[in-house]
């Protein structure tokens, strides 16, 4: 299984969702212009359709501000050998949403060895999107350390050939039980379908 694993930070999300979805947005916007003149009711909804790309350029600047540091991170510190003991499972309100969702994310608990003086000790990564214990194989990873000795970056995962192999052993595994707040596929597929029909709706809105 070849996937790059990256911490929620430097994940870019959506943006080429939004980038199509601003594309079609004023594609209807200029046709209807084209066909009926413009209107000044119509800068609404052509300011409206700026917050979009205004969005993914913010998630863009954060995610390459992000694995900028990773990169920095790696040049400048020295690996250190560590063990994946733990995966720890958390939940936190989604500040964007008006309705009080909440976002899963999943912690590493690392035990790092210090090979010149055999002392180890404990360290708690970034946060990731994604189930990590769906993906590793084994639990040995690279652990570098920036000169601040907070920030942690984590480098060589040693991921699955396949979805059937077994996972790695962990202390706590509560990971493996079901995360009610990750959407079904049934409501991914609504709120798509809910998407489209709205889309649609905004570009015929002005059509006699």
């Amino acid at each position: 299984m070849h996937k790059k694993i990256r911490t929620a930070n430097e994940e870019i999300g959506n943006v080429v969702f939004l980038i199509l979805f601003t594309i079609v947005w004023y594609a209807g916007l200029l046709g209807n212009i084209l066909r009926e003149g413009f209107q000044p009711f119509i800068l609404i909804f052509l300011a409206a359709g700026l917050l979009l790309p205004f969005q993914a350029v913010r998630m863009v600047q954060k995610a390459v501000y992000y694995r900028r540091l990773h990169a920095q991170c790696v040049e400048e510190g020295h690996p250190k050998k560590g063990k994946i003991v733990n995966i720890v499972r958390e939940y936190y309100v989604d500040s964007n949403s008006r309705n009080r969702q909440y976002i899963t994310y999943y912690f590493l608990i690392i035990e790092v060895f210090d090979s010149n003086t055999g002392v180890s000790q404990r360290i708690k990564s970034e946060p990731y999107r994604i189930p990590l214990h769906k993906y590793l194989g084994a639990p040995y990873v690279k652990v570098y350390t920036d000169s601040t000795g907070w920030h942690h970056v984590i480098e060589d995962f040693q991921l699955k050939e396949n979805r059937s192999e077994p996972g790695i052993t962990l202390e706590n595994p509560n990971i493996y039980l079901k995360d009610f707040n990750s959407p079904h596929p049934f409501q991914k597929v609504i709120s798509a379908v809910i998407l489209i029909w709205i889309l649609l709706f905004v570009l015929g809105i002005f059509r006699k």
